[in-house]
């Protein structure tokens, strides 16, 4: 039969199909794509306009923010953030956003880690005109500890995974889930890992401040020393499953 293979009973009358999947369709089209792909995206980015949309958040000597096209997990540029030597530490990008509905909000970035570091941290920060109510992660490096900012001091260890460090080409990707209704964590993922964090509730602070949410990826870094990770695939999402 023309135009199909031997074993074909039957010719396609058409090479045309519908893709119903729109999120399937966005991943085939070349999009920012989404780790478990759950939730509807509000701000995703694979920093091909650079650094405009943040704000750097750098402490101590030598933390510095900038944009590099060797090492990348998806796209043609990625984040170096070099954290301080002394001081706070550290280097973050900080993402800003105008308040959303209640609803269940997503965080997630991908990293990985040139050097060894003390502590990769990612943050969710829900101001109001009154409260600010904020809902931090921790990765220890040393003994894979991962921590979540509570009420009160100091961060509880809610699970223990070990990634490798010193290797740029590895790519991890982490992502938070939270109830800005409830101010109640929901869920953690770390690559295949999946954690339950529904119990925990995070810290909310007596504070006058203009609304706004915000989103922070940062890295800090062991004393006297400028550790380095980078960043790529910065995703914020709502509607997020429980």
């Amino acid at each position: 039969m023309p135009d199909a293979p031997d074993f074909y009973q039957y010719r396609l009358e058409s090479d045309k199909r519908l893709l119903n999947d729109m999120a399937e369709l966005a991943v085939r089209l070349g999009s920012v794509v989404k780790y478990d792909r759950s939730g509807s995206m509000i701000f995703g980015d694979s920093f091909d306009n650079g650094l405009a949309p943040y704000l750097p958040q750098l402490g101590g000597t030598g933390a510095a923010a900038d944009m590099i096209s060797e090492t990348t997990y998806a796209s043609g540029y990625a984040i170096r953030l070099t954290a301080g030597s002394d001081g706070n530490q550290a280097a973050g990008i900080m993402k800003r956003l105008e308040p959303q509905v209640i609803n269940m909000l997503g965080f997630e970035f991908t990293f990985s880690l040139d050097t060894n570091i003390d502590r990769v941290q990612l943050t969710i920060r829900h101001n109001t005109a009154t409260k600010k109510n904020s809902w931090n992660i921790f990765w220890e490096a040393a003994d894979g500890a991962l921590k979540y900012y509570a009420q009160t001091d100091p961060a509880p260890t809610f699970a223990t995974v070990v990634l490798p460090t010193g290797d740029e080409e590895l790519f991890h990707t982490i992502k938070l889930v939270i109830d800005l209704e409830t101010r109640y964590y929901s869920r953690f993922m770390v690559d295949q890992e999946r954690f339950d964090l529904s119990a925990y509730q995070g810290r909310t602070e007596d504070e006058e401040t203009d609304p706004r949410l915000e989103f922070t990826a940062a890295v800090v870094s062991r004393d006297g020393e400028n550790d380095i990770m980078i960043v790529d695939e910065f995703i914020v999402t709502t509607d997020e499953i429980k």
